[in-house]
């Protein structure tokens, strides 16, 4: 699950990827060592930079944890 995670949401800056640099660089952020693929972090950017991939049920065990855990109101 973890190498799908990486192959579909990340690129590395010794890839030959000049779109992904192009777009990194529209967006103002810098190129590290591994970075987010341009079309997830234009999905981010869209969203408010948050992503779930939960269903109804994690969704309120996720907003139930952060609001007795985390103390987010």
């Amino acid at each position: 699950m973890a190498l799908g995670f990486v192959e579909e949401w990340i690129w590395y800056d010794e890839e030959e990827a000049p779109i992904e640099r192009a777009r990194y660089a529209g967006y103002g952020f810098p190129v590290r060592g591994a970075n987010l693929r341009s079309e997830k972090l234009a999905l981010l950017r869209g969203s408010g930079m948050r992503h779930s991939s939960l269903d109804e049920a994690g969704r309120a065990a996720r907003e139930a944890l952060e609001r007795q855990w985390l103390k987010i109101p």
